[in-house]
């Protein structure tokens, strides 16, 4: 019964500690994933803003985009699959604007696409006068 009771504990032991040392998977940021395609024009503690340049069939692997508008300064269509792996194709006209709530995806380039993407950061705490 005792070496049935250390067998157990040892196991036990085992998973706990390989839980401890497995980090989760995270997207990754997609301006230093892929700096070939981005060009950063402002970053600051409210909003990062960067222009987006690539060619069909440039792909960008799993990242992460907080809250961010995104401006089409071109035509362009491009798949997002999302980290599920469904997968869909998006076409954006020259002047097409819109809001995206954060999200992870992959990106591919069905054609040439330049983009301006604002990114929201998380708003900075006030400390307290007293």
């Amino acid at each position: 019964m005792k070496i049935i009771t250390n067998l157990i504990m040892d196991v036990l032991l085992a998973a706990f500690v390989l839980a401890l040392s497995t980090k989760p998977v995270m997207a990754q940021d997609p301006v230093k994933l892929a700096p070939q395609l981005h060009t950063v024009k402002l970053d600051n503690e409210k909003v990062r803003v960067y222009e987006l340049r690539a060619k069909a069939g440039d792909k960008i692997a799993m990242h992460y985009h907080p809250a961010m508008v995104l401006v089409a300064l071109s035509n362009c269509k491009l798949k997002v699959t999302s980290p599920d792996g469904k997968a869909q194709e998006v076409e954006l006209k020259e002047g097409d604007t819109g809001w995206n709530e954060a999200q992870s995806h992959v990106s591919e380039f069905l054609t040439d696409a330049h983009l301006l993407v604002i990114e929201m950061k998380e708003p900075q705490k006030k400390e307290k006068k007293e």
